[in-house]
C-alpha cells in the first residue's frame, strides 16, 4: 500500500486507554509496530505479523491488525477533519 514505511499518531479520547497518544509504523513486508508514547506504557512497543489498510476514499483510510495479544485494532482514520475512530 502507499502505506508503507508511514508512521501515525493518534491520541485516544474515550475507550480502555483514553487521553494516551500511540505511533504506528507500517512497514513493506506488512507488519506493524505500535509505541505507547505516553501514560502508563509510555515506550512500550511490539511489532504486529501483519497489517491491512484499505482506501474508503480521498480522505479516509482503515487500517486493521490483529495483536499478539489477540485483541485487534480497527480505525478510520479521516484526514478531512484529523480525527480517527476505531474500536479494539
Amino acid at each position: 500500500t502507499t502505506w508503507s514505511g508511514k508512521t501515525i499518531g493518534w491520541k485516544l479520547v474515550d475507550g480502555p486507554t483514553p487521553g494516551r497518544t500511540f505511533e504506528h509504523t507500517l512497514h513493506s513486508d506488512g507488519s506493524i509496530v505500535w509505541r505507547a508514547v505516553d501514560g502508563a506504557y509510555k515506550g512500550a512497543s511490539r511489532q504486529e505479523k501483519h497489517y491491512s489498510a484499505a482506501r474508503i476514499d480521498d480522505q479516509a483510510w482503515a487500517v486493521s491488525y490483529l495483536a499478539e495479544s489477540g485483541h485487534t485494532l480497527t480505525v478510520v482514520l479521516n484526514f478531512a477533519n484529523h480525527q480517527a475512530i476505531g474500536d479494539r
